[in-house]
């Protein structure tokens, strides 16, 4: 990675904590990926909870911006916490906790 990726890789944490997940306590290994499987529409897949390897994958570009990554790393952690699928509405609805949860902790009202 170049110095400018691990920068941002090195957010991981903060990321995670934002949502109240200590992804380092929970044993959760983040990996980066150069290259991912395209989904069933044929468009590159940027992340990938694998529940039974206990770790998110993402691939490589998404470290160009804190944005992207901490947005693909809060998707994921989103199916890691709810168990639930791209596109159902349960998955829906922990993207929107995890959304509340974190514009709490950026705005310093944590509840």
């Amino acid at each position: 990675m170049t110095t400018a990726e691990q920068a941002v890789f090195a957010r991981t944490r903060e990321i995670g904590a934002l949502v109240g997940t200590d992804l380092a306590r929970r044993r959760i290994a983040i990996m980066i990926s150069e290259t991912m499987r395209l989904n069933e529409t044929g468009n590159p897949v940027l992340g990938i909870w694998d529940g039974a390897e206990r770790r998110i994958v993402i691939r490589r570009d998404q470290l160009t911006t804190l944005a992207h990554y901490a947005g693909t790393l809060l998707h994921e952690i989103g199916h890691m916490i709810s168990g639930t699928q791209d596109g159902s509405l349960d998955f829906e609805s922990e993207l929107s906790r995890l959304l509340g949860v974190t514009a709490a902790a950026a705005l310093g009202k944590q509840s």
